[in-house]
């Protein structure tokens, strides 16, 4: 598919100035194949550059002060626009040709300047402040209209199959297509500090981490809508839109973060109890889509305020060497963001397991259980609804389930020159909502008391092998997931919203020609399976298809 990627850095020391230049490049013409051929791939540059002094080695306090400078563009003619059943039988990985001005263009900006401080061995203190801008227009195809100007939204004409909706999207047919420009500016910025500590008396050790965090974002969405005319395969621009006029509001958040956790290893114990607290103000400003100068006259303000304690506890009993027994039990959170009506989703968290090490194998076993008493959605185009971004309400709901994972290297301890390790993993997830309701979130749907949440497989497995002689690696993985449900409901009824389970199987190779000096080749789906991954935002997607590629890695 015309992939290549190139890595590349470089760093060193000199006295007591560190540096660090890094760049990845990514290109790829796209695997996804457009009629008129036209390229569905992307193109990546990210550039990093970190400085770093330290303070001499007999100085009374330690100090070292870091300078990270990170910048990131991407470019992606990618598209929410998925396929039917149908055409997915025909050609997995055939896009429509309604798309085929869809593309996002994006850039990041990022810094970050960082104080580390050791009073002693056992006392230091850290400090971050960071700044991220992100710019970024999704202009993307939004919704279909057929000759007599009646309009449908695109996962409305995947779910129910609205053939003459279908016709103009594969360019069989005559209408006129909205492309929204989903252009948007975000930024990210705030200060952060933690002060740990470690003591030990008699028998035990006494640990702790104090830490702060004032943060502030915002996203400033300024989007217009663009018409085209559809006559077969040709797009043809009938109204060009106005900045603004789709979507003219600023979001913002202000949020206070707060936490302190106390570490005891007594014996073979050790007990982590921890309290987090958050405040989190949200504001937005809708200027309306007519006050395109953001004079205010029609501008309405919501403000809305999350507050909450967040306690946690750690245990874990080391009785030997080999063995670890662990248990927790954690409040997680969520904010309800903008949305009047919408609560905070909260959580009760439990886990108890343990872990096992021991000459070359090695395994774990943990159970879990969440208990939400709110879950949320957010109406996002990502997810099949409308972008508004608004959150709703899910009620109850609860996950549950089990992580198991054995290691273990069959040769190592018959030769030297060769190694066997293998592995296995398998986890267990039992995901349903408590409460009945009718959603207005359209990826939740018509929900039933325990119903599925959609997009959580019942169980997930995998397989490892690898073979190492001196220079030479080769590396085997094997991942399969069970059926998932693609909306609410249930898994073992099936029905046209149900994913089917899948399999794939990656293999890489390595050589190493010299110490300075490796070449490598991987080769991804090694059997070409061809399948369903998702259901949404707008029909369904494949996974990437059998792909071959090398390369070559110096060390100077």
């Amino acid at each position: 598919f015309g992939s290549r990627g190139l890595h590349a850095y470089a760093s060193g020391k000199y006295k007591r100035i560190g540096f660090l230049i890094e760049s990845f490049q990514a290109k790829s013409n796209g695997f996804k194949q457009l009629p008129n051929q036209q390229n569905t791939g992307f193109g990546i540059q990210d550039y990093l550059l970190k400085l770093s002094y330290e303070s001499k080695a007999d100085s009374r306090y330690f100090h070292r002060l870091s300078l990270k400078i990170a910048e990131n563009s991407q470019r992606a003619n990618e598209t929410y626009l998925g396929i039917s059943k149908e055409d997915f039988i025909i050609n997995p990985y055939q896009r429509y040709q309604a798309s085929q001005l869809d593309n996002i263009d994006l850039k990041q900006r990022q810094y970050v300047l960082s104080h580390q401080m050791e009073f002693n061995k056992n006392l230091s203190l850290t400090t971050d402040i960071y700044r991220t801008d992100f710019d970024r227009n999704w202009y993307k195809l939004d919704k279909v209209f057929d000759t007599l100007g009646k309009g449908q939204a695109l996962g409305n004409i995947l779910t129910n199959d609205l053939q003459p909706y279908l016709d103009i999207l594969r360019g069989n047919g005559q209408g006129e297509l909205d492309i929204k420009a989903n252009n948007r500016t975000y930024y990210a910025q705030g200060v952060q500090t933690s002060l740990n500590g470690k003591y030990e008396r008699s028998n035990a050790t006494h640990s702790f981490s104090i830490g702060l965090r004032i943060h502030q974002d915002a996203a400033d969405r300024f989007q217009w809508v663009d018409q085209y005319t559809m006559n077969g395969t040709l797009m043809s621009l009938k109204t060009a839109g106005i900045a603004g006029t789709e979507s003219n509001r600023i979001e913002k958040a202000d949020a206070m973060a707060t936490y302190a956790q106390y570490q005891l290893e007594l014996g073979k114990w050790k007990i982590i109890p921890g309290l987090r607290y958050e405040n989190i103000c949200f504001e937005k400003q809708d200027f309306g889509t007519t006050d395109l100068e953001r004079v205010g006259n029609d501008q309405k303000i919501t403000r809305t305020e999350n507050k909450i304690f967040l306690p946690g506890l750690g245990l874990s009993y080391i009785p030997n060497d080999y063995w670890v027994l662990i248990a927790g039990a954690h409040r997680g959170f969520s904010p309800a963001g903008f949305s009047p009506n919408a609560l905070p989703e909260s959580s009760n968290n439990y886990e108890a397991g343990f872990r096992y090490q021991h000459s070359s194998t090695k395994a774990s076993a943990i159970l879990y259980y969440s208990s939400y008493d709110n879950l949320l959605g957010a109406d996002n185009v990502s997810v099949g609804g409308t972008g508004s971004g608004e959150q709703y309400n899910g009620g109850a709901a609860r996950a549950y389930g089990a992580e198991l994972m054995v290691a273990h290297n069959i040769i190592q301890e018959l030769s030297d020159k060769f190694a066997l390790p293998i592995g296995i993993n398998y986890t267990y997830t039992k995901a349903q909502f408590f409460t009945g309701f009718d959603s207005e979130f359209d990826a939740w749907g018509q929900v039933n008391a325990l119903d599925d949440i959609p997009y959580i497989p019942n169980h997930q497995f995998g397989a490892t092998v690898t073979f190492v002689h001196e220079a030479f690696n080769f590396h085997y993985n094997y991942k399969w997931q069970s059926a998932m449900m693609a909306v609410a409901g249930l898994i073992s009824q099936g029905g046209n919203n149900m994913i089917p389970a899948f399999s794939t199987s990656d293999i890489s190779l390595s050589y190493d020609i010299n110490q300075k000096v490796q070449v490598f080749a991987n080769l991804l789906n090694v059997f070409n399976q061809k399948n369903i991954v998702a259901m949404r935002p707008a029909g369904l997607r494949p996974n990437l298809p059998r792909n071959i590629n090398f390369g070559i890695q110096v060390r100077l």
